[in-house]
């Protein structure tokens, strides 16, 4: 099973307007679509459409949220979203059409704060979420951050998924994928503007092989202990209204262990604010100690009891290296290099760009891999995704450009990937279904649905390019 994080949801509505929007101006609506939305609940919405094992999580509340819950299930998605005294957002999404109803490929979006999160019900979320991780084989993290959740709410709950064993993906933006770099997810997929504001400015003078720890880099492509069951053979009971069953437990404490990792190397603390701060507030060991003293809820989690002991422990040691792990199973095969890629040649597809512009792509993963996500992925919109992925820098490009509603693109690719997670499918694979699907979702008219004929004719047609 999948599971899915919208810690922001939303309940979507989509307009259809001829002509798109004009400031000033009074417009008639072709059509209106509202369904459940959020960067997460979309890409749970393909993954079962795709026919994936998916738990959807989050947190709902109000009138909306109570819509939210009903079009979820009557989509056959199942979810278990954590209840909240706020009112679910809102998002309104402009499609730009033709007099006959054709979308042109514009979409002016308006996003509606968040409601405020309590610290009671966020500890709430936590235990519906380490109940979750049992049977899950992949966690997808995507979205803003609704008022009162910790900044660094994502780097809490990529650390409990390691803990579990269970491989991360989170799509985030800025400081919430800065702050969750921290914790060292499996694999990062933002847009090259969000992993801009996430990283800064790079200093142009430092060496870009010094900013990867292979070593690294290698541990937090690993997440899976050997003993892990495949999902198929682990006792889980998820109804469409979200009901479930916590499945038969593995022993937490040998979980973790199996799942320690290695602290980002010293040359990523070279480049921009996100490895600024990982020097200043440490690394994953550092940041289970402060969630720890934040954590006192006795009734809650039982996490910070747990991470209280370990950091406790880890102070005691006479040397600052993590206890040794057992051996794991990697997520994708191949050795780690971490020579810096070479500039582009003729012929590569632009989104392998490198060198002086400081938002390419390929340059942002590289980056990202460097201060402590293990493997990267960007998006460049219609021109594919760059990937640092297992020591090399991947390319992947779609056959043609697909012009529709490209909100929920991004969602699709989250989806595809992590199928890839899951499965332990080769970088090479992941990308090509996620550039595919990403372009499928494209030319269906609401976001977290996707045109099955486009995502057959595209995916043997994907161009994936070793660019290292």
């Amino acid at each position: 099973m999948i599971v899915t994080v919208t810690l922001n949801a939303a309940l979507d509505v989509t307009y259809v307007v001829a002509g798109g929007v004009r400031p000033g101006a009074t417009h008639r609506v072709r059509s209106v679509a509202a369904r459940a939305g959020g960067k997460g609940v979309n890409t749970a919405r393909v993954l079962a459409a795709l026919g994936e094992p998916v738990l959807a999580l989050g947190l709902a509340g109000g009138a909306s949220g109570a819509e939210l819950r009903e079009e979820l299930d009557a989509a056959g998605v199942p979810h278990r979203f954590t209840p909240i005294a706020g009112t679910t957002r809102r998002t309104v999404a402009v499609v730009d059409a033709t007099d006959d109803g054709a979308a042109t490929g514009g979409v002016t979006g308006f996003w509606e704060p968040g409601p405020q999160v309590s610290a009671a019900e966020w500890t709430r979320f936590l235990a519906d979420f380490r109940a979750a991780l049992p049977a899950a084989r992949a966690v997808v993290l995507s979205g803003s951050l609704p008022p009162g959740v910790p900044g660094d709410a994502y780097a809490e709950l990529v650390l409990l998924a390691a803990d579990a064993g269970v491989p991360t993906l989170l799509d985030a933006d800025a400081a919430a994928l800065r702050e969750a770099l921290r914790a060292q997810p499996t694999l990062v997929k933002p847009n090259a503007e969000e992993a801009l504001r996430a990283l800064g400015r790079e200093d142009r003078h430092a060496d870009p092989a010094r900013g990867i720890d292979s070593e690294a880099a290698a541990a937090r492509l690993t997440q899976q202990p050997p003993d892990v069951a495949p999902a198929e053979d682990r006792p889980t009971d998820v109804g469409t209204r979200g009901e479930a069953t916590r499945a038969a437990g593995r022993d937490d404490e040998s979980s973790h262990a199996a799942c320690r990792q290695r602290p980002v190397g010293e040359g990523a603390e070279r480049n921009g604010p996100a490895q600024s701060a990982m020097r200043e507030a440490g690394g994953p060991e550092e940041l289970r100690a402060s969630l720890a003293r934040r954590l006192v809820d006795p009734g809650g989690t039982q996490y910070a009891a747990r991470a209280a002991a370990e950091a406790a422990a880890q102070a005691g040691r006479s040397d600052s290296r993590p206890s040794p792990a057992p051996p794991q199973r990697r997520l994708v095969g191949g050795g780690v290099d971490d020579s810096p890629p070479p500039p582009p040649e003729g012929g590569r597809p632009n989104v392998a760009r490198t060198g002086d512009d400081e938002g390419a792509p390929a340059d942002l993963a590289r980056r990202l891999v460097a201060a402590g996500a293990g493997a990267a992925v960007v998006s460049a919109g219609a021109e594919g995704l760059a990937a640092w992925w297992g020591g090399r820098l991947l390319a992947a490009a779609p056959p043609r450009v697909v012009v529709g509603n490209a909100t929920g693109a991004g969602d699709a690719a989250s989806a595809a990937l992590a199928v890839a997670l899951a499965r332990g499918l080769p970088p090479e694979e992941a990308l090509r279904r996620a550039v595919a699907l990403s372009a499928a979702a494209v030319a269906a008219p609401l976001a977290g649905d996707f045109d099955p004929a486009v995502l057959a004719e595209l995916e043997p047609l994907v161009a994936v390019r070793d660019a290292t």
